[in-house]
């Protein structure tokens, strides 16, 4: 019994090497081939490219032609196989109208893997089996010609153009040294680096871009980084973005779980935040909507807040500053040079650093907060109030003559001037406050 066990294995061994020869011996050995097409197009024409799982380079001529330049990599398989994917490789599809050109690289429909076997289904509805194949193009466009690009899973490298853009990246890589005026970028789980560049919108997702230097943008994204040196103006809508900026003119941003930091001083800037972090150097005018976020900045001219609720703000030396609503937040200031106006604020606390001799007003409506409010020595200011519970301390010493002072209980009411001609009005109503205004 043991002998006839040691045949039986024996034979099933040789059988196995046999099908094994046989089957190598049907494998083609490795294959390479290329194809080269032309296409008339002027340089005001519009081009669309699609490439699917391949590596492209763009170059840019004076001819007032297209030329695309491929290559195939093939390893295993049948040379029956080998052959029916080279046919379709150098047949791209084409579609050429006046002045408009289409190249669709796209071979295969669908790649079928079952353990060690796989099938490829080609776009001719004919099904092969190869180990592998690589492929690789190269373009040369008029530099301001329109370009659309198609691209899937490519490594992409681009010369600079001149002409609109508009490119489609699904788990791309892509380098550009620069693009012109008028860009299109929708992005998905892509690596960009722009280069400099003009006007733009992009839409992306899950992907990371850097630019040196670009115009007027429009950035729709979500989980995505972008480091931009410098930029004009920037709408920006975003989600759960790290987002670093150089320079930049003008800002207005929806954001929501996104991280900002933006060197650069800003002459306008308008955020709507929630749930994120905001970090700048000088702004000119800040109009400003948050709830549980976090704003740090230098000096802002203009600090306008629409809303707030349960934010940290620190900011430098601030000239005007007015605040529609706030509840629960923490207000830290340098300084505030012109103008204090707060009619509804719920538990907040406003430190200021010092109010300087140029302020020239403080209002507001306080309820269960925190002020602390230094005014200058020399500034002279009118003092109006109407307090319960709480505490409000100035220099009572200051005041002299036409005086209305009522404590009753927990309520406190003061009007006086420090002078006959005032720089500063002062005039607020507190609940349960705690002020202190020297």
């Amino acid at each position: 019994m043991k002998t006839i066990n040691l045949k039986l294995k024996f034979n099933i061994f040789l059988t196995l090497i046999s099908l094994i020869l046989i089957s190598c011996s049907t494998q083609a050995q490795e294959k390479k081939e290329s194809f080269e097409k032309t296409f008339n197009l002027s340089s005001t024409g519009n081009f669309t490219f699609s490439c699917y799982d391949s590596d492209l380079k763009v170059n840019t001529w004076a001819n007032n032609e297209v030329k695309i330049y491929g290559e195939i990599f093939i390893k295993g398989g049948k040379e029956e196989d080998q052959q029916q994917l080279i046919d379709v490789f150098k047949n791209p599809q084409v579609t050429q109208g006046t002045n408009t050109l289409e190249i669709k690289t796209d071979i295969s429909k669908n790649t079928v893997v079952i353990g060690p076997f796989s099938k490829t289904t080609l776009i001719d509805g004919k099904t092969i089996t190869v180990d592998k194949y690589e492929v690789k193009y190269t373009l040369w466009i008029p530099e301001s010609i329109a370009f659309n690009l198609k691209s899937k899973y490519n490594d992409i490298e681009i010369a600079p153009l001149k002409g609109k853009i508009n490119f489609d990246l699904y788990d791309a890589d892509i380098t550009m040294a620069s693009f012109g005026s008028d860009a299109r970028f929708t992005m998905k789980y892509s690596n960009a680096s722009l280069g400099k560049g003009g006007d733009a919108i992009l839409d992306i997702y899950d992907s990371d871009i850097e630019a040196l230097e670009m115009n007027n943008i429009e950035i729709t994204s979500k989980y995505s980084g972008i480091t931009i040196g410098s930029i004009n103006t920037l709408d920006f809508n975003s989600y759960d973005d790290n987002i670093k900026i150089g320079k930049i003119n003008s800002l207005k941003s929806e954001a929501k779980y996104s991280e900002y930091i933006i060197n650069g001083e800003m002459t306008n800037c308008i955020l709507n935040l929630y749930d994120s972090d905001f970090e700048a150097s000088n702004i000119g005018k800040l109009v400003y909507t948050s709830k549980y976020s976090e704003l740090k900045a230098g000096n802002v001219n203009q600090f306008i807040v629409n809303s707030i609720y349960d934010s940290e703000v620190n900011l430098g030396d601030v000239g005007e500053f007015s605040c529609s609503e706030s509840k629960y937040d923490n207000f830290v200031f340098t300084s505030i040079k012109t103008s204090v106006n707060m009619p509804n604020t719920y538990d907040s606390d406003l430190q200021i650093g010092k109010a300087l001799s140029s302020l020239k007003s403080f209002e507001g409506d306080f309820k269960y907060c925190s002020i602390t409010f230094p005014l200058d020595p020399s500034l002279p200011f009118s003092l109006e109030f109407d307090a319960t519970y709480g505490e409000i301390k100035f220099s009572r010493d200051r005041f002299s003559k036409n005086i209305t002072s009522i404590k009753e209980d927990s309520k406190y009411q003061f009007k006086g001037s420090t002078s006959e001609n005032p720089t500063c009005k002062i005039k607020f109503g507190a609940y349960d406050t705690n002020m202190i205004l020297y």
